[in-house]
């Protein structure tokens, strides 16, 4: 991955505890992170700035990471905008309601540095024209 131009990412988590550690692993790994409570919040960030990368949590108030998503996906300029799925489950079931709805991966919580590492180089390479 080139870091020319660097990556910014939206972590969207309603866990305030999760949410610092997250943004804390995020940025060491040289990554610039803003942060939304829930999905309201989020869709209204989303709309001032572009972000390369968005971690949904699934499970928020307000309005959760799977209906975000679908809001997003709705959208024909977020078609092809990033979004990982956080949850903290593991099931098989979790995962496919996460692609069901359009995100284009999942972690499973608690992260792990070097998963969360793997996860970003995956889809920001992927992605890169």
């Amino acid at each position: 991955m080139s870091n020319s131009e660097p990556i910014e990412i939206l972590l969207v988590e309603d866990d305030t505890v999760n949410s610092q550690l997250f943004k804390m692993m995020l940025e060491r790994l040289g990554y610039q992170v803003d942060l939304a409570e829930n999905g309201q919040e989020a869709l209204a960030k989303i709309e001032q700035k572009t972000y390369g990368l968005i971690f949904m949590d699934c499970q928020m108030p307000v309005l959760d990471g799977y209906a975000t998503t679908k809001v997003l996906r709705s959208q024909p300029h977020h078609q092809d905008t990033i979004i990982i799925g956080l949850t903290a489950y593991a099931m098989t079931e979790d995962r496919e309601r996460c692609l069901e709805v359009g995100m284009n991966d999942y972690l499973t919580k608690p992260l792990k540095m070097s998963d969360l590492s793997s996860t970003i180089e995956k889809w920001i390479v992927r992605s890169s024209p």
